[in-house]
């Protein structure tokens, strides 16, 4: 963005400057303890951990030319974590983005390809160095542009690192959820859930015990509806939980399993003026059972994550009149809200948590600046 004097001397001209690095920190109580673990001039986004391997992989891309990062377009890099700093690092894996480690640092799933063309799902052995295709037509997920995060976790692996449930969206839209065998020269890919018309499936979450799939299921009518489902791995039977009119409360995003599987956590996100979210956290029984747990304004539900116990959401939110971004600590026992970082700059966000298992978070701190500079032109 830019203009030029009528008599072409000089120009105007916004130079964005744009650093994201990853984070580590101890949300202990009172006090929150914080380390650095990248320090690139480049932007690193999105890790993913195999707890009790120290093992992180992570994304690292380039600003373009618009001061915004490339989803897919960056590269797949792998380190490990010890004690708070990144050591052993092992530098690129592959391009791509959307990296999940398996939970016993085996496997990683990751996607490659760049919008508008077709996205494809990779799986590579951490050992071997060996990778290979596993799905053909990868369904992209929603995303955030600030925070730059993933709305929708439409790639994840069972607890037991046996299988890796996908999103695939075939040519035409039709949309499917794909249960497949990482080892290479496995059978193909099997179709747990296929959808009908412009149904569409998002934030796949297998329970503690790896014998349901839960979903949301959305469609295209108007008004829109969504639900939330699960599928049961060994019957292939799929039920509804409940079931949300968006003409009513906005969309619905699932987090996860809480109460040691017998219950999941959704938010309600209504959007607000400032592009934040409404949420209500509700708790869903699996028998439909609804318990609203609290409300959080001015907060990203896509954000969200839970810890290792299920008893406490983080999430970054906008405070002040400022909408400067901070990371928080929902417990889910009684609706306290807990701010865990105490940034007042407009131009910082929070994005990518990874709740490790002793209870750190690793997560992406981005800043944006820009400058106005002037060129004169002698003649």
């Amino acid at each position: 963005m830019g203009d030029t004097s009528p008599d072409g001397t000089r120009m105007t001209f916004e130079e964005n400057h744009d650093r994201a690095n990853l984070w580590l920190m101890e949300p202990g109580v009172p006090s929150v303890r914080r380390w650095q673990i990248t320090t690139e001039s480049l932007l690193d986004f999105w890790p993913s951990a195999a707890n009790g391997t120290g093992f992180l992989a992570f994304q690292r891309s380039v600003p373009t030319e618009w001061g915004n990062s490339e989803i897919f377009g960056g590269r797949i890099l792998l380190a490990q974590l010890g004690g708070n700093v990144l050591k052993n690092p092992q530098g690129v894996v592959d391009e791509g983005g959307c990296a999940k480690i398996s939970p016993g640092g085996e496997f990683l799933a990751y996607v490659r390809g760049q919008p508008p063309r077709r996205l494809e799902a990779w799986v590579r052995d951490l050992h071997s160095g060996r990778a290979w295709r596993v799905a053909s037509h990868f369904r992209i997920p929603r995303v955030y542009p600030v925070p730059l995060d993933w709305v929708e976790q439409n790639l994840v692996w069972s607890g037991n690192g046996r299988a890796l449930y996908l999103v695939a969206e075939e040519e035409g839209g039709r949309q499917e959820i794909l249960r497949v065998d990482p080892a290479p020269q496995a059978a193909p890919p099997e179709v747990l859930v296929a959808g009908k018309g412009n149904e569409a499936f998002s934030d796949l979450y297998p329970s503690p015990d790896d014998a349901l799939l839960s979903y949301v299921r959305s469609d295209g009518l108007v008004p829109s509806v969504s639900e939330l489902r699960w599928v049961d791995l060994a019957a292939r039977e799929s039920r509804r939980l409940v079931s949300y009119n968006h003409g009513t409360m906005g969309d619905l995003i699932a987090r996860g399993w809480i109460d040691d599987g017998r219950s999941l956590l959704v938010l309600r996100a209504a959007i607000n003026p400032d592009w934040s979210e409404h949420l209500q956290v509700i708790r869903v029984g699996l028998t439909g059972l609804q318990t609203r747990l609290g409300i959080v304004d001015r907060a990203y539900g896509g954000t969200a994550r839970l810890d290792a116990t299920g008893s406490l959401l983080y999430l970054t939110k906008a405070d002040g009149e400022t909408g400067a971004h901070n990371l928080y600590e929902f417990r889910l026992a009684d609706g306290r809200l807990r701010p865990l970082t105490d940034n007042k700059s407009p131009r910082t966000s929070f994005s990518g948590l990874q709740v490790l298992s002793d209870g750190k978070i690793v997560y992406s701190e981005q800043e944006r600046d820009s400058e106005v500079r002037l060129i004169s032109f002698h003649r």
